[in-house]
């Protein structure tokens, strides 16, 4: 890409002086903001998930769930904690935690 450098996009696209190439995520918002985009918004933060701890939810420890959820004060809780909650309004009980992750039959 002519602006941040990348070498892999979905789709090319060009300056409107048909000069130079475009990644898809420059090309459109030079289209829709007629400059080229910002560095800031091009460097995405550098994540090492490898170091990073599993998310764990705060009511059962569980550590995979279909859908990581939030609770009222923004802690992490997993999709059947969130859910009861939701319905309940109180914290799952442990009891009710399963080994294993039902999944719906349709």
């Amino acid at each position: 890409c002519y602006n941040c450098g990348v070498n892999k996009t979905p789709l090319w696209r060009r300056t409107p002086d048909r000069m130079h190439s475009l990644c898809n995520a420059c090309g459109l918002y030079y289209k829709q903001y007629n400059t080229h985009r910002p560095l800031h918004i091009r460097n995405k933060p550098s994540s090492n998930t490898a170091t990073e701890a599993p998310i764990r939810c705060v009511n059962c420890a569980q550590t995979q769930t279909p859908l990581w959820r939030k609770n009222e004060k923004g802690q992490p809780i997993c999709n059947a904690c969130g859910l009861y909650a939701k319905l309940h309004n109180r914290d799952r009980p442990v009891a009710m935690r399963k080994a294993k992750i039902q999944r719906r039959r349709r």
